[in-house]
């Protein structure tokens, strides 16, 4: 084939054109080693050098302490895309940094999310989310069973991404206060429901509970702690409803709930000093100059100097 249609294919390079390319590869090497114009690569920081600065190009690092304060003022979108631009970064993401960048510049599907968040939160109804997980929420736009349905915000009640569909079908038990067995113990599973710690899905009447305990696709526990299946047996239990989850449920501690709570003191300070700042400078009258008394003193300024 080749024989009669010669330029089909390329010609394969022989060896001695091989060692020729390679020796003018090294030669180039060797000039713009010792050139002025073109510097050779920066070494990747590792170990120690990594945590005290991040190379961001040629030559270039910045400290880390001066990327982390760039980016506790980034909008949630270009924070995710930072944090998971390296490890150092990754590692370097906080609660506070995740709900400041949220609640100062995000939308208001992201505050109807972090609002439910801090809601649950504050009530220790779901586990607690980490900072990357808390990060992922902010920035969350689909389904997390499916990864189908677009969403907007959360789905109340569960702090997590669940669409309509998937509750449906067999991730999530329904529970009606109509069945015989609730009727008959009414004021304890009515007790049962009003407990802080327990989060449900209530769009209508009827309220609807994870099926087993969640996790993300990184393995991290997500959801409400209490599941469908956990509601009789909390009912039966003989030492209460937060004995039960505390003993069986192994719920995160009070001391993960309450460095939420301090984070979100912090970022609910910090706007309100802006807010009182941005007021302040709406109270500052803007002393306007025209513009021909301005032209008319820099033609002046100019007849003086000539």
């Amino acid at each position: 084939l080749l024989s009669v249609h010669p330029y089909i294919l390329p010609p394969f390079p022989t060896a001695v054109a091989m060692r020729k390319s390679k020796s003018k590869s090294k030669l180039k090497k060797r000039q713009i080693g010792h050139g002025d114009s073109e510097q050779p690569p920066a070494k990747k920081l590792r170990g120690r050098a990594a945590s005290i600065s991040i190379a961001v190009g040629r030559n270039v690092s910045i400290p880390t302490d001066v990327v982390i304060d760039i980016m506790s003022f980034l909008p949630p979108r270009d924070l995710l895309h930072t944090a998971f631009a390296s490890k150092a970064l990754r590692n370097a993401v906080t609660t506070t940094m995740v709900l400041k960048s949220a609640i100062m510049t995000g939308s208001p599907s992201v505050q109807k999310t972090m609002g439910d968040i801090r809601q649950l939160m504050s009530s220790r109804a779901i586990q607690a989310p980490s900072p990357l997980r808390l990060l992922r929420l902010a920035c969350g736009t689909r389904c997390e069973i499916c990864c189908v349905t677009a969403m907007k915000s959360t789905s109340k009640g569960l702090g997590m991404f669940v669409c309509w569909k998937c509750v449906n079908q067999g991730h999530f038990r329904h529970w009606n206060s109509q069945w015989p067995h609730h009727q008959a113990s009414m004021h304890k599973f009515d007790a049962l429901f009003d407990h802080p710690r327990v989060a449900f899905h209530q769009p209508r009447s009827v309220m609807y509970m994870p099926s087993k305990p969640m996790r993300d696709a990184s393995g991290e526990s997500i959801g409400p702690i209490v599941t469908f299946f956990d509601v009789k047996k909390m009912v039966a239990h003989s030492h209460g409803f937060s004995a039960y989850i505390a003993n069986y449920l192994y719920a995160p501690t009070p001391s993960v709930y309450d460095d939420f709570k301090s984070a979100i003191i912090e970022v609910d300070t910090i706007k309100r000093e802006r807010a009182s700042r941005e007021a302040m400078q709406r109270r500052i009258p803007s002393v306007s100059v025209p513009k021909y008394k301005m032209i008319k003193k820099m033609l002046h300024k100019l007849a003086k100097l000539i």
